[in-house]
């Protein structure tokens, strides 16, 4: 899972390996999340890699929160990961 900003040059923030996806049973407020909008799927990942500081930009275009890559990414995210996963520790974000 590759975490994309919506900033200007869609910055690619993080990337983690998926988990899972949950229906959602609890409430915001059980989850310790401020927000008024609910969701309904909680989505479980594992080795989060924070990115923010390699200031790689996808320039992907478009209102999508879930894509897949294609082409249209201005960065090779499969050959990315495997250099990120050799180069890096996975990390905590709070």
């Amino acid at each position: 899972m590759w975490f994309i900003s919506n900033g200007e040059g869609k910055q690619i923030i993080a990337v983690a390996s998926f988990v899972r996806k949950n229906e959602r049973r609890r409430t915001n407020e059980e989850m310790g999340w401020v927000g008024d909008e609910e969701w309904a799927h909680e989505i479980h990942y594992k080795n989060l890699y924070d990115l923010r500081e390699l200031n790689l930009l996808s320039k992907i275009k478009g209102q999508c929160n879930v894509r897949k890559y294609n082409e249209n990414c201005e960065v090779n995210l499969p050959i990315e990961y495997e250099l990120i996963k050799k180069y890096s520790q996975a990390v905590y974000i709070q």
